[in-house]
């Protein structure tokens, strides 16, 4: 008899460990949804750097006597805020119209109109006083993540031909900020 009560004791030990999944029902399954973002790099043109008009200024153009002058420099200041942790930097391609003397300048606006100036057309330059032809990219500028970048770009009016007439001396010029 006591052999009888060894396997059985044994038999129900072995069985013991099944007996706490005897009240697990599987009911199915649930989807799980994990969701995120990957953003770029990149940064906010603050409001006061939005939509600028720069004034490069009046001059009497009996003045203007010499093909290559370049006039008064005015500064075109871009502050940038919130810019992404990781932020390297950013190119800027400048584009607007080319003048018909020189392709690598800003041309007036309406050049064949009545009052537009002739005989002049707008430069662009870095920091570094790097020309930058107009539709063409500037130098990778660095940046840093915050709200502290300012881009700057110099302005100025070329003389292009002689001789130089009077009117308006107005144009557009566009940015286009590629972050890395």
């Amino acid at each position: 008899m006591k052999n009888k009560w060894n396997i059985g004791f044994f038999i129900l030990s072995s069985l013991l460990p099944y007996a706490g999944y005897a009240n697990i029902v599987y009911n199915g399954s649930t989807p799980i949804n994990i969701r995120g973002t990957i953003l770029p790099s990149s940064c906010t043109i603050a409001k006061k750097s939005q939509a600028q008009s720069i004034n490069l200024g009046s001059y009497a153009n009996n003045t203007l006597t010499a093909v290559g002058k370049i006039l008064t420099t005015r500064t075109l200041s871009i502050s940038l805020t919130g810019c992404n942790d990781g932020i390297i930097g950013t190119v800027v391609t400048l584009t607007g119209d080319q003048d018909q003397d020189d392709n690598t300048l800003l041309a007036l606006s309406n050049p064949e109109a009545e009052g537009t100036v002739k005989g002049l057309a707008i430069q662009i330059r870095d920091n570094a006083d790097n020309t930058i032809p107009i539709n063409s990219q500037s130098l990778q500028q660095k940046l840093v993540a915050g709200d502290s970048n300012v881009l700057t770009f110099k302005l100025a009016y070329k003389v292009t031909k002689l001789p130089v007439t009077v009117g308006d001396a107005n144009s557009v010029l566009y940015l286009d900020l590629a972050y890395q």
